[in-house]
């Protein structure tokens, strides 16, 4: 499958692919191309690489969040709301009826 790019930097043909996917390809191309390159380089370039490696790790966490929420799903709540949000063992019950006794005027306006 080619990756295609237009002028604004929009990558297309990786729509068929998974968040976690890309994250852990681009992380696995960073340890194993870029981290053998740091040894070589001066002390201060090395604080450069470990924030660039933090960069790649916290990508690649995110990557894992967004594919869990692509498989799962995911909901939204007003954490101002005075509402008592439902238990993990009433969701786990009850499923989306947990949240029954929330309606339109719960919803937070933007």
């Amino acid at each position: 499958m080619a990756v295609k790019y237009d002028s604004d930097g929009h990558v297309y043909g990786e729509e068929t692919r998974w968040p976690d996917e890309i994250t852990r390809e681009a992380l696995a191309w960073y340890i194993n191309v870029i981290n053998p390159t740091k040894r070589d380089a001066p002390a201060w370039a090395q604080q450069l690489f470990k924030a660039v490696e933090g960069c790649y790790i916290q990508q690649a966490r995110l990557g894992i969040e967004l594919a869990a929420v692509r498989r799962k799903g995911y909901l939204t709540l007003n954490a101002s709301a005075t509402k008592r949000v439902p238990s993990e063992k009433e969701v786990h019950d009850k499923g989306m009826e947990a949240f029954a006794d929330f309606d339109a005027s719960d919803m937070e306006t933007l």
